[in-house]
């Protein structure tokens, strides 16, 4: 009987179909975690349709989270899709009626670039004078943390019973990181910004500084996306056990010490 080809037998590894692709304490078990997981997140990143949907779904997801912004009713943090052909009209819509009035003709909101495609319209009932915005990309901000940790998760080698549980919990997980990075900038740049006069509060030298880091960190830092995947992964995993039965199998193959 003639010996399947290297090419098949590496397919059949990729995909699942062999002994040695089920055998999770092997060496090559990295390699498939590795080379499926960037072919899962390649088709995403190549997906223009998926960005655009998924542009949508953030923008209102994390605008029902932040209007009104937290426990300040008074204020409100609404997003927008800075390519709409009716921009303009949309955000006069979100205004009060007594600010809309006063907006000259002339007036035009930013406009989209490469990578910001949402627009954030801060409002304080309470300084109906000054309104501000923001401008931010779903794909930075959402997508690419997202795409990483369900590539990482349908990579994950364990039955795909538990990949679907893996998948709810993670997309939870992430969801809830992506709404704290929205709540640090529009914070830190909005509603906490001392030069803002539709400011909610005004921090602290000590809690300026603090909220300034962390909004570099968590929102700034174009690395911090391909990080934080992998610590969201790792938590969703040992939440529910996996990662001590791989440690545990790693172990009796000799490949980690037990000390």
């Amino acid at each position: 009987m003639p010996q399947p080809s290297r090419f098949r037998r590496a397919l059949a590894f990729l995909l699942g179909l062999s002994h040695r692709s089920r055998d999770r304490s092997s060496p090559l078990a990295i390699v498939r975690l590795v080379v499926i997981t960037a072919i899962i997140y390649a088709l995403f990143m190549s997906s223009q349709a998926l960005m655009h949907r998924y542009g949508n779904w953030f923008r209102t997801f994390n605008g029902a989270f932040l209007s009104p912004f937290w426990f300040w009713p008074e204020a409100r943090a609404d997003m927008l899709d800075l390519n709409s052909p009716t921009l303009r009209q949309d955000v006069l819509k979100l205004l009060e009626p007594e600010v809309a009035r006063a907006i000259p003709p002339s007036f035009k909101p930013p406009g989209p670039d490469k990578e910001k495609d949402t627009l954030i319209v801060l409002q304080n009932k309470k300084t109906l004078e000054k309104i501000g915005f923001q401008r931010t990309g779903s794909r930075l901000m959402g997508y690419t943390p997202t795409a990483l940790l369900v590539a990482l998760i349908l990579a994950t080698p364990v039955s795909w019973l538990r990949r679907f549980v893996y998948l709810l919990a993670g997309l939870v997980v992430v969801h809830a990181f992506v709404v704290l990075r929205m709540t640090l900038m529009v914070a830190e740049r909005g509603f906490a910004d001392v030069n803002e006069k539709y400011r909610l509060f005004t921090p602290s030298p000590f809690w300026t500084r603090v909220l300034n880091g962390a909004r570099e960190v968590f929102c700034d830092d174009p690395t911090f996306n391909y990080v934080i995947h992998l610590i969201l992964w790792a938590f969703t995993l040992i939440f529910f056990g996996s990662i001590p039965s791989f440690l545990e199998a790693w172990r009796r193959r000799g490949i980690m010490s037990s000390q």
